[in-house]
């Protein structure tokens, strides 16, 4: 019974989380709707630029602390209080070299200063982030949900506002850095009421975390490296418009990568306790697999067909170049959603180390090709240099999955799956009524992949059935 019962909280939890991330991007879109309208395609970009140099300050202070938070159920209030303590100490120090660094960016004044203003924003965000393992534990995450919910509201309210007073830049980033703040201001309120939140700096367990989490740190740091890098590279080689450009391209498939994390989220767990069964671990690996292919090449088929119309709805005709940045982005996800049921299966089996390589020679690579590309092609070198990282990186780790589990997939049906898919893009290049044809292209697609019965009824049951699979009664 109680195996039913966290069951089932575990997929009301996630359920809720889905839904609420769904509308939280959502709102995210509305915010990039009257940012590139007000601030057009060099604002924007500065806006873009400004967030992005933080981003990495931010990536490279985290230090890998939360998923040990995380992790870490014994002696809870210690390992937090510790945990706070290196996460405030890793930020003042990497903040402050990122500012003392800025005089080497040919950035103007503006971004700088809006630079500053918008530190704030992604502290608060960093801060925010080690307190949601508090809900995460106790399976009430939603909370977390919610005032992120909270704070974007805020934030397009202010966005309304300063459009209307005609105010300039560096007011949206202070917008954004106080809606950051509320947010971390609720959760705070709400972790308070299950653990008391205070600094402690023990000098043994410091160390521990820090050895604990700097493997995790490491891969989370070169993953942003070629995440992000390449719009600081765009920024430094070209400029603001080129960054806004790609940013709002980048931006749409942010908001699509989510998927894959929140579905992995539930999906885990059920790896997890089939672990000690290779023929039912590897029977819903497979499947998983197949799935996250069929999703991830409707989405892309969707993207080549309509990313005229949401480009348009998204901004005005000055980021018309964002179109086609957007469809070579798009390729890039088939293999992001692949990595993330690998990614899983190599947590499960507590492989992260062996990982690190291929980050770090995804993001070297990454960088030398933006070196190359960036001056010569502006954001279409960017774009598929980005393509060409996630290819690399997800194979390889679609390659350790199988290494260290002992696992084995069936190859001909993802090569059939991508085949397919890439075969109904073609026609988007030339075919005019775009949508109206993308809509057919999705049907032809799924009516393909049940003809050659990779999707199966019972297949779709069983997946979704997750209460009985984390329950042991498969």
């Amino acid at each position: 019974m109680a195996a039913n019962n966290t069951a089932q909280k575990i997929i009301i939890n996630t359920g809720i989380s889905i839904t609420l991330r769904v509308l939280g991007s959502i709102l995210g879109l509305v915010s990039i709707y009257y940012l590139t309208h007000y601030l057009g395609n060099i604002g924007y970009g500065k806006y873009e630029t400004a967030l992005t140099y933080l981003y990495i300050l931010n990536t490279i202070a985290d230090l890998g602390i939360y998923n040990i938070v995380l992790r870490e159920n014994h002696n809870e209030q210690s390992v937090f209080a510790n945990a706070l303590t290196l996460r405030i100490i890793s930020l003042a120090f990497f903040y402050l070299l990122g500012f003392t660094m800025l005089k080497f960016f040919p950035y103007e004044s503006e971004v700088k200063i809006g630079i500053l203003v918008a530190s704030l924003y992604t502290i608060g965000n960093s801060i925010s982030q080690l307190i949601i393992p508090v809900f995460q534990k106790r399976l009430n995450v939603y909370f977390a949900s919610i005032y992120e919910i909270i704070a974007r509201l805020i934030f397009i309210i202010a966005i309304v506002i300063l459009t209307y007073l005609h105010k300039p830049l560096v007011y949206f980033l202070g917008a954004l850095s106080i809606s950051s703040l509320t947010m971390l201001a609720l959760n705070y309120i709400q972790a308070s009421r299950y653990l008391k939140i205070y600094l402690a700096f023990e000098q043994k367990k410091i160390l521990y975390i820090l050895k604990e989490a700097l493997p995790l740190g490491i891969i989370i740091l070169f993953v942003f490296v070629y995440f992000k890098l390449d719009q600081l590279m765009l920024s430094y080689f070209k400029g603001p418009r080129e960054v806004g450009i790609y940013g709002l391209s980048y931006k749409i498939i942010e908001n699509i990568i989510f998927i894959p994390g929140m579905i992995m989220g539930l999906i885990i767990p059920i790896f997890s306790k089939l672990s000690a069964s290779k023929s039912k671990l590897n029977e819903i690996f497979n499947k998983t697999l197949k799935y996250f292919a069929v999703i991830s090449m409707v989405i892309i088929i969707i993207l080549f067909f309509f990313s005229k119309l949401f480009i348009r709805l998204l901004a005005p005709e000055s980021f018309n170049d964002s179109i086609n940045v957007l469809k070579v982005l798009s390729l890039a996800l088939f293999f992001i959603f692949l990595g993330s049921v690998s990614g899983g299966i190599i947590l499960v089996f507590k492989r992260q180390k062996l990982s690190i390589p291929a980050y770090i020679i995804g993001a070297v690579l990454n960088v030398i090709l933006n070196l190359y590309f960036i001056p010569r092609y502006s954001y279409f070198g960017a774009a598929w240099t980005t393509v060409v990282t996630e290819i690399l990186v997800n194979c390889s780790l679609l390659y350790l999955s199988l290494k260290t589990s002992l696992l084995s997939i069936k190859l001909s049906n993802l090569f059939l799956i991508g085949l397919v898919g890439i075969f109904l893009i073609i026609p988007s290049l030339w075919l005019p009524y775009k949508e109206f044809v993308g809509i057919i292209a999705v049907l032809m697609f799924l009516a393909t992949m049940y003809w050659t019965k990779i999707i199966e009824t019972n297949d779709v049951k069983e997946i979704l059935n997750f209460r009985k699979l984390l329950s042991h009664k498969i």
